[in-house]
């Protein structure tokens, strides 16, 4: 029991310094972010900072890390090369950009996003290949890269601008929008 005790006591501390960072980046750069700073707002010492982390900017990775990773993961397990895996995709992306509001308004950053759309991407290619194979039989594999990165960038700026609109189209409305502009000629 001791030990679970220690595990929910982990689990909330790199979860304050988290919530810290975040909060944090709303005003500052990330670069001038002192753990400090992240220590004070999480009401919590620099030794249990670096228990957990190296640096701020360790800190930041380990964020963005999990973001993708739980991105991966839904991927993963829908298939994207129909109209329903799509839409899937989409309805759990969605959903997973509302949990993490206040991850996503820090990533919306130019540098932020590109970094975080790459990882996504390189992850992604064999689906969204295959992807665009089957709906563009046709073109060759290197056309098929082209088409991926056309669709995506295009995906990526309606979700950013949705976003920075604060999410003011419903997001069912926004989800039928990116399927449609997906599956349709």
């Amino acid at each position: 029991m001791k030990n679970s005790h220690l595990d929910r006591r982990s689990q909330y501390s790199q979860k304050m310094l988290r919530k810290a960072l975040l909060e944090l980046m709303q005003t500052k750069k990330l670069s001038a972010i002192t753990v400090t700073d992240i220590c004070k707002l999480a009401d919590l010492n620099r030794g249990t900072f670096y228990k957990y982390y190296d640096d701020v900017n360790d800190l930041f990775s380990h964020i963005e890390a999990a973001f993708i990773e739980e991105l991966r993961s839904l991927m993963e397990q829908n298939d994207p090369t129909s109209s329903e895996g799509i839409e899937t995709v989409f309805r759990q992306s969605i959903r997973i950009l509302k949990e993490n509001d206040d991850f996503v308004r820090i990533a919306q950053t130019p540098e932020s996003a590109e970094h975080i759309i790459k990882s996504l991407l390189s992850s992604f290619d064999p689906q969204l290949l295959r992807f665009a194979k089957n709906r563009y039989p046709d073109v060759t594999e290197a056309e098929a890269t082209y088409i991926i990165e056309y669709m995506i960038g295009g995906c990526v700026k309606i979700i950013s601008h949705w976003i920075r609109d604060d999410q003011a189209m419903p997001s069912e409305q926004l989800i039928a929008l990116l399927v449609r502009l997906l599956t349709t000629s």
